[in-house]
């Protein structure tokens, strides 16, 4: 109400009753709702102003009636002076607002009404209009029946020592308002407890909010992204431009996206980080802010990149086992025909050196058909309850002698849990380890061997990708030339190598890779350049009895005597093994394959002392032709001759009973040893 109409009003109201203490409190209601219905309801201004040209005795008879409105509305309208005291009261009753207040309040102190803690409020409230002159407002609370309600109450002076009081049940606009704040908090700790990211943008990629998760990740802290260019705090310098331009891209779109992008933290580690976010618009379809959920897929990448990388390797190994196989045929030919020529060629024959020379070029294609075995995983074939500490303690002496500028320390747990494993497998994948360092040492060094039982924990087992077990650790450090982590990433790749051209064949580190693995073990390296190299090694740890190692064959020939069924199906191999069996003084019989081979058995078990066995056969496998022979003849011994066995295969013929097994190339020395050694048992 404005001072001009005010003043208007007072003074015709004085003209008509001579002095405000005669004016009825009817009247003084009247004023109040005129000045509330101004300021509340906004009433139409020329409305007001034709009330000015009402008689008092209009404004009388209309005043009955705006009565008449507040009494119709849910609100409590009173006139008090200054103490507090209620001149009028204008509501069908008080209950809803003061409970038990009975029908009127009339004479009573609107500050005593409640209890003490909304007096206080009311009272100030009151103390505030008188000093300020204008209106003030104050919300308190109250128990009704066990169920709380809000209330809202409107100060508002009248004239001198006149206050208008108007109370308002806002119980329904709080429940709403405080369920907001609920939903808003509830939103709130979801987005702050997740552990996905989340982050909003405004037009210029500037951070609006971030959440815990996303600052733990990164390093940062609220103060340092929240504003400014932040944006380029997260993205490595050659990836700004593209995401930004990606941005924009979903900005003017209404659909989400999906965006893959590296995430700078503060420490300088990238996270791979995939951002499935929006753009969100106003109601009248302008761009508001960009928000965006993320998740680390860092690991998970990884991990693809391992299977991906497992992947390849298995195809590669395939391929490479089955060149391994042909190839060790074709060896066997070769060493079978050198083995025969040396029984008649002594040192005195003009051939005797080359035959010599040609039998070491055999041991070295041999050595390199079984890095290629060991790399396509081709079967461990004489597993057994090993003492790890044992094997590397007879065999790092003999490589250290060929390295003497290198310090050898070993550093061997005593007690050391066994492993189960083939030994000549896993003494060639240290062997590959020890030539490694070796090699990274060319003016001599250090290279430390150590060993550990290991029980590992959650973090190891879904970072090494292993089983819950106790393992064996074998830790290998070197203080050589180090490496970057390219060649890291790439050293167990078959073929890969840092040699110059045709002075080595990359399948070292790929062979003991495969050898470990096969074995249920994972190998990792880490490395720095300068700073030398570090492999580690796990092998699942068995509670089985290690037994002594059989002694070493002798270098002298073992004539025997019987009748051996040799069966295999390349000529080649089946030719040769009939000579060398023959030279030996075997009776042989010769089968091209297992149906064969049965048939043979079926006829003449009782005149066959040993089978000689290939496994890897077409038509009938040598698995399935190995249980056939137990049925026909359980008594014959068998012995398993393979130059490439698929994964496990070997082993599970020699647990079902199998006698023996020798790789292929062998020559006359190995062979008479193995035959002897398998008849005599």
């Amino acid at each position: 109400m404005t001072a001009t109409f005010h003043n208007l009003l007072l003074r015709q109201i004085k003209r008509h009753f001579g002095s405000i203490d005669k004016i009825p409190t009817d009247l003084i209601a009247f004023i109040s709702s005129v000045n509330v219905a101004y300021r509340e309801y906004d009433t139409d201004r020329e409305m007001l102003e034709r009330s000015l040209e009402l008689s008092s005795q209009e404004m009388l008879q209309t005043n009955a009636e705006l009565w008449a409105v507040f009494s119709a509305l849910p609100d409590i309208l009173f006139v008090i002076d200054g103490t507090g005291t209620i001149l009028d009261q204008k509501s069908r009753s008080a209950d809803d607002i003061f409970p038990h207040s009975g029908k009127t309040l009339v004479g009573m102190r609107i500050q005593d009404i409640p209890d003490r803690e909304v007096g206080e409020k009311l009272q100030g409230a009151l103390e505030a209009v008188k000093r300020d002159k204008s209106l003030f407002s104050v919300e308190y609370q109250l128990t009704i029946g066990g169920t709380p309600s809000f209330y809202e109450a409107r100060f508002t002076p009248l004239i001198e020592n006149r206050y208008v009081v108007i109370v308002r049940n806002i119980t329904d606009r709080k429940l709403a308002e405080m369920a907001l704040l609920k939903e808003r908090d509830f939103v709130k700790t979801l987005v702050q407890t997740s552990p996905t990211f989340f982050i909003a943008l405004d037009h210029d990629f500037r951070v609006i909010t971030i959440n815990d998760a996303m600052l733990d990740a990164t390093g940062f802290t609220t103060e340092e992204v929240v504003g400014g260019d932040s944006i380029q705090l997260f993205l490595p310098q050659d990836a700004q431009v593209d995401f930004i331009n990606k941005l924009r891209d979903v900005e003017e779109s209404t659909r989400a996206a999906i965006i893959e992008a590296p995430l700078l933290c503060k420490n300088g580690r990238i996270l791979n980080v995939e951002w499935r976010g929006r753009a969100i618009f106003t109601n009248d379809g302008c761009f508001d802010f960009f928000f965006s959920v993320g998740i680390d897929v860092t690991g998970k990448r990884q991990l693809e990149a391992k299977l991906q990388q497992s992947r390849k390797l298995e195809a590669i190994g395939t391929l490479a086992g089955g060149v391994a196989h042909d190839f060790n045929n074709l060896l066997m030919g070769i060493q079978g025909r050198v083995s025969l020529m040396m029984l008649d060629a002594d040192e005195t024959h003009p051939f005797h050196a080359h035959l010599m020379a040609m039998q070491e070029s055999i041991k070295s294609a041999a050595t390199l058909t079984r890095q290629l075995l060991g790399f396509a995983r081709g079967g461990k074939y004489e597993v057994r309850p090993t003492n790890i500490n044992d094997l590397i303690e007879k065999n790092i002496d003999l490589y250290g002698r060929t390295n003497k500028d290198v310090s050898i320390v070993l550093n061997l747990q005593p007690n050391i849990w066994a492993i189960e494993a083939d030994q000549d497998q896993i003494d060639q994948a240290l062997l590959n380890i020890y030539l490694n360092a070796f090699q990274a040492m060319p003016q001599g060094g250090e290279l430390k061997i150590s060993t550990a039982n290991a029980t590992l924990d959650p973090n190891d087992v879904e970072r090494l990708g292993l089983q819950a077990e106790n393992y064996v650790r074998i830790a290998i450090t070197d203080t050589g030339i180090g490496m970057d982590k390219e060649t890291q990433q790439r050293i167990f790749d078959p073929f890969f190598s840092t040699k110059d051209h045709g002075r080595g064949t990359g399948l070292g580190l790929a062979s003991t890779y495969g050898i470990i693995k096969n074995h249920d073990g994972m190998i990792e390296v880490q490395s720095e350049k300068g700073v030398g190299a570090a492999f580690t090694i796990y092998l699942p740890a068995s509670m089985k009895k290690v037994k002594p190692t059989a002694s070493a064959f002798s270098t002298e020939i073992k004539q025997g005597q019987g009748t051996i069924l040799f069966v295999d199906d390349e000529e080649i191999v089946i030719e040769v093994g009939k000579n060398l069996l023959s030279a030996l003084g075997y009776a042989v019989i010769t089968a091209g394959g297992g149906s064969e081979a049965l048939e043979i058995l079926k006829e003449r078990a009782k005149e066959i002392d040993l089978v000689i066995l290939d496994i890897i056969m077409p038509g009938m496998s040598g698995s399935e032709t190995f249980d056939q022979i137990k049925k026909i003849a359980p008594a014959v011994k068998v012995l398993l001759a393979s130059g490439y066995s698929l994964e496990g295969q070997a082993k599970a013929i020699l647990d079902r009973g199998c006698d023996g097994f020798i790789q292929k190339p062998f020559d006359l020395y190995v062979l008479s040893n193995k035959i002897c050694q398998v008849l005599s048992v």
